[in-house]
């Protein structure tokens, strides 16, 4: 009889003291609905976040839960209610997000927020008026100048608000303050330089945690955000990634209003437009175009995108950019990211938009083409034939880093008659007593190599370029002379390394890096055929990726009438207009008039040129006023046009 109890307890259900479970609404009220008030107090309730996660018919609120073991439930669904005007539950959270006009309210729903008092860097400051009316700070401390909260909000509103005359009443703590008179107060009081009137809670944390500092008086259901932040961040240096013989020598930090900063100073111009976009939690991008010049369905298109971005962790580019990205599994990056604001100030020029993110030193710049990747802001420093000369050789540079070890492959395993007999007799003979087959050696080398280069980049401080220089050369020499690896294939493998190198977009450089070991195995394989098919593939796949819907081999396909400052630098003077694939405002086309060196023709003694000089200037005025008149047309109503 032993085992059919055995048996019986097996398959019947009965609820242990140590096994989680959670009560549906129904069976909780009618529970307690039979406790006293006695033992209510006695046999608290579990916590939502000790119950497993279980599919259940209508989930338990924290809120309701809390009012319905603590009894302070029908005040908060009073107060909720009064604030929120709703009777569902929807109406209730949309009312408990409404700041309070009490005082020990908002305090409360601060501490549920910040998880106070076990939170002890955020400080909530409390202060009391003349006239007795309190109100308290809250912000985060070691975020924010506290020399700013003590004199522009403490001590304004401690001292001196007992000179202030409300328009409408006193300062009186026994009647409610109106929102207006809340803010002439501080409009009269606050020697600050940015004041925000919010009326939700989570707006306030919002700005807490941006280092902003967040003011609640009592009787006011209202709140005050008032800057304060003050994040410690360090100087401006040089560039590290994009560094330049010739050009500015700042770079941008990993503060978004230096990095701004930065950029107002290298454009100055009224039309430079910065707007704020919220993407993820709590955390805010800033994008920066030419008002008169970039496409308004771009602006509007990258905006869409930033807004759509939801995640917790958001602080670098890269993130970033894999969210916007018209194709995030390619293998090519479709956004510009520069660290130098000379850069994103000539892009911004043409009609491009910049994305500036708070923590990066990085800003992202859309659209961008695969020839925006290979060119630098020193090709424009320099005269028209050196920066050609060296635009050329990154791009000789970009086929060899592709091309040259699985080419080396394919001659030697399927093409030996097209080298020549003295060659072939050199290669045959270093490759004497290598027990490698080609492709091992290739592979091996290339594979020791991206480790050298790796490691040189994590190790810290200046032995990192010095371990990869001598990392290489004792690799490659100790192979040799092992019978490892030949030593043509050391010199190949060299060449392709150095040429990776010469690739100025650090992006573009993991995209080269990779597809060499595609082209590695065609060669192999296939022979050059493999590598005749991979360049085509490579086309047509290049040919059909967008960047914010611009082709990314734009003006080469699709072909568009202008853009001559694609690999051939043509003179800065002659520049006089911005690339057509992005679709520019109308009429803002030209950049600079078509004679620019108004000395020339004075030593020239030309007229007819000063006068095309002369249409010219017509031309960009005519244009101003055509976007006045086009503003003016749009503000006024269809009465007023009638």
């Amino acid at each position: 009889m032993q085992w059919r109890k055995i048996i019986k307890n097996l398959f019947t259900y009965t609820p242990s003291a140590r096994e989680p479970f959670i009560l549906l609404e129904g069976s909780l009220s009618q529970e307690l609905e039979r406790e006293s008030d006695n033992d209510r107090e006695k046999k608290p309730v579990a916590e939502p976040l000790q119950t497993p996660t279980r599919r259940l018919r209508k989930p338990i609120k924290t809120k309701d839960l809390k009012s319905r073991t603590t009894g302070e439930g029908e005040t908060e669904a009073s107060n909720s209610g009064t604030s929120g005007g709703g009777t569902d539950d929807g109406g209730k959270e949309d009312g408990d997000d409404f700041i309070s006009p009490d005082l020990e309210t908002n305090r409360r729903l601060l501490a549920e927020h910040f998880y106070l008092p076990q939170n002890k860097d955020v400080v909530i400051r409390d202060f009391v008026l003349p006239q007795d009316r309190g109100g308290m700070i809250v912000y985060i401390d070691g975020i924010v100048n506290s020399d700013w909260v003590m004199y522009s909000i403490l001590q304004p509103l401690m001292v001196l608000s007992g000179h202030f005359q409300s328009p409408s009443e006193q300062l009186e703590p026994t009647s409610n303050l109106s929102k207006r008179d809340f803010k002439a107060l501080l409009d009269h009081l606050l020697p600050v330089h940015q004041l925000k009137m919010i009326d939700k809670m989570s707006d306030a944390v919002s700005a807490v945690l941006n280092g902003l500092t967040v003011l609640f008086m009592d009787g006011v259901a209202q709140a005050a955000v008032v800057e304060t932040r003050f994040f410690p961040n360090r100087s401006v240096t040089t560039p590290m990634v994009e560094a330049v013989v010739r050009g500015p020598q700042e770079a941008f930090t990993e503060s978004q209003r230096v990095n701004v900063a930065l950029i107002r100073k290298a454009v100055r111009h009224r039309g430079l437009v910065t707007e704020t976009v919220d993407i993820g939690e709590n955390m805010t991008a800033m994008i920066l175009y030419m008002a008169h010049v970039a496409n308004p369905a771009l602006v509007a298109e990258v905006k869409r995108r930033l807004a759509g971005i939801r995640g917790s962790f958001l602080r670098e580019v890269g993130l970033v950019e894999q969210m916007i990205e018209d194709h995030p599994f390619s293998i090519y990056p479709q956004v510009t990211t520069t660290e130098r604001p000379d850069r994103a100030a000539a892009m911004l020029s043409e009609g491009k938009v910049v994305i500036v993110l708070e923590g990066s030193p990085f800003v992202m710049i859309v659209p961008t083409t695969l020839f925006n990747l290979i060119k630098t802001p020193e090709d424009l420093y320099m005269r028209p034939f050196f920066g050609t000369f060296i635009r050329l050789i990154r791009v000789f540079a970009i086929f060899v880093a592709y091309l040259l070890p699985g080419v080396y492959l394919a001659v030697i395993n399927h093409h030996q008659a097209l080298i020549p007999t003295d060659l072939l007799l050199a290669i045959a003979g270093a490759r004497e007593g290598v027990p490698l087959p080609s492709w091992g050696e290739v592979l091996v080398m290339e594979l020791s190599f991206e480790m050298i280069r790796e490691a040189g980049i994590r190790v810290p401080g200046v032995v990192g370029p010095t371990l990869g220089i001598l990392g290489a050369i004792v690799l490659g020499q100790a192979a040799v002379q092992a019978a490892i690896v030949s030593p043509i294939l050391i010199i190949v493998v060299a060449i392709t390394a150095l040429a990776a190198f010469a690739v100025p977009d650090y992006s573009l450089q993991f995209s080269t890096r990779i597809i060499r070991f595609i082209y590695i195995v065609l060669g192999w394989s296939m022979g050059l055929y493999g590598i005749v098919l991979g360049l085509a593939f490579q086309l047509v796949y290049t040919a059909g990726l967008t960047s914010f819907g611009v082709g990314y081999l734009s003006p080469v396909a699709p072909a568009t009438k202008v853009d001559s400052d694609i690999v051939l630098r043509r003179p800065i003077f002659s520049q006089a207009t911005r690339p057509d694939y992005l679709q520019v405002q109308s009429g803002r086309r030209r950049k600079q008039p078509d004679i620019s060196r108004l000395w020339t023709l004075e030593q020239t003694g030309q007229t007819g040129s000063k006068e095309q000089t002369a249409d010219d200037d017509q031309e960009s005025n005519s244009d101003r006023d055509g976007d006045r008149d086009r503003n003016r047309d749009r503000d006024r109503g269809p009465e007023e046009e009638s």
